[in-house]
């Protein structure tokens, strides 16, 4: 089973420690591992899911199980039937599934302290409410290799049509330790993200009343630009058809925003690489009108006591600014 490999909460009652494969006095070559590195992520085209799983059939980026290639399928985000509330998304090898267990482990120790008085560990507390539910880690044997998966909670679950969006934030999507060619590849795949500091890695609209599912995927989401960003995100809200609904939907997302940005304007502590906030809300004009907004992704996550996390904020701020562009455009009669 996975274990982190976690230090303190706190060093020093000042900066909250990595665990150690996320010291920046390590170099890290994400090519080394070759074949074996690629098998942690795949699973033999002929075998099967184990009984009472399948395949989480909302996910919208990530490593998706209809991606086959020489043979192999990715591994994708998995649900147990019997607990159709949480999801199951593969821990990846190195200091990705460190960092990601790692964060989710740290909050978990720190909301459990009811004796928390440092300020920084009361930052990361308040982490609890932005992201998924953490419920732990679990090993699934699939076909006649084990993995191991983090469970969180699936925000859609309490959504009868969830509408779904998945944005990437930060003007720079590589991390410190990055290659020069993962470098490269991450700066040439949407240019505009330089600018805005986000790029949209899709959205997923469940059915309407014509029963189909609209579906963009990260491809559209690489060719959004000033000049149609806005509408890219009106797009994302055509689940629901009258002004007055949309406007609803909005002023929710930008409440949630707020959150979000309060809480990296208060911190210097953690900086989030292609880290993502997932938008959802309800799609069903037979359901209550309601939103969610979560942070998700944690495989690029360092701590480092350097001043507020700019990459991040830089897009936050740029994403809040659409929102209030369609709001004002929704108050005025436009759509």
């Amino acid at each position: 089973m996975f274990k982190p490999n976690l230090s303190e909460c706190v060093s020093n009652g000042e900066v909250i420690t990595a665990p150690p494969l996320l010291d920046f006095g390590l170099i890290y070559n994400e090519n080394d591992q070759g074949q074996a590195k690629r098998l942690l992520y795949e699973m033999q085209i002929d075998e099967t899911l184990p009984e009472n799983f399948e395949w989480y059939q909302d996910q919208i980026a990530g490593h998706h199980p209809s991606v086959v290639k020489n043979g192999l399928r990715q591994i994708g985000i998995m649900k147990d039937k019997t607990q159709p509330h949480l999801l199951l998304k593969l821990i990846q090898d190195g200091h990705r599934g460190e960092s990601e267990v790692g964060l989710y482990e740290k909050m978990t120790c720190l909301s459990n302290d009811n004796h928390v008085s440092d300020p920084n560990k009361l930052l990361i507390r308040k982490l609890e409410r932005l992201l998924p539910q953490y419920h732990g880690t679990r090993v699934v044997k699939i076909g006649s290799r084990e993995h191991d998966f983090i469970q969180l909670e699936d925000i859609t679950y309490a959504f009868e049509n969830s509408c779904i969006m998945d944005v990437k934030i930060g003007c720079v999507t590589y991390d410190p330790m990055a290659s020069e060619e993962k470098k490269i590849a991450e700066s040439s795949k949407c240019p505009f993200q330089q600018e805005s500091g986000f790029r949209i890695l899709g959205y997923r609209l469940h059915p309407d009343h014509d029963g189909r599912t609209r579906i963009q995927d990260k491809t559209w989401g690489r060719t959004r630009v000033r000049e149609n960003i806005k509408d890219a995100y009106l797009e994302y809200l055509q689940g629901r058809k009258t002004r007055e609904e949309k406007l609803k939907i909005v002023n929710m997302f930008i409440e949630k925003l707020k959150e979000v940005q309060e809480w990296f304007n208060a911190q210097e502590i953690v900086h989030f690489y292609a880290s993502s906030l997932l938008f959802v809300y309800e799609g069903s004009s037979h359901s209550e009108l309601k939103v969610d907004l979560r942070m998700i992704d944690f495989s690029h996550v360092f701590y480092k006591n350097e001043g507020k996390d700019l990459n991040y904020i830089h897009g936050l701020d740029y994403i809040c600014n659409i929102f209030d562009q369609i709001k004002s455009d929704l108050i005025n009669g436009y759509e």
